[in-house]
């Protein structure tokens, strides 16, 4: 959900998720992982209260979305 409490969660339909980096609006990574999965979660609830960058990427294609920290 979009503001969000910090648990995010990130589903892929057709590609595993590669890799997540998650950067605050400075453009600090908050968080990092390599990961293997259709669907993954994340708890960023310890982070403050802002605007976020998550980027996705997939192997081949790289997104990015902006979250809001409640």
């Amino acid at each position: 959900p979009n503001p969000t409490n910090g648990k995010i969660e990130v589903r892929s339909e057709k590609l595993k998720v590669r890799s997540i980096e998650i950067y605050n609006v400075m453009g600090e990574i908050v968080y990092k992982s390599q990961v293997s999965s259709f669907k993954f979660q994340i708890d960023i609830s310890a982070q403050p209260k802002g605007i976020y960058f998550v980027k996705i990427n997939n192997g081949i294609n790289t997104q990015i979305e902006k979250i809001v920290l409640q």
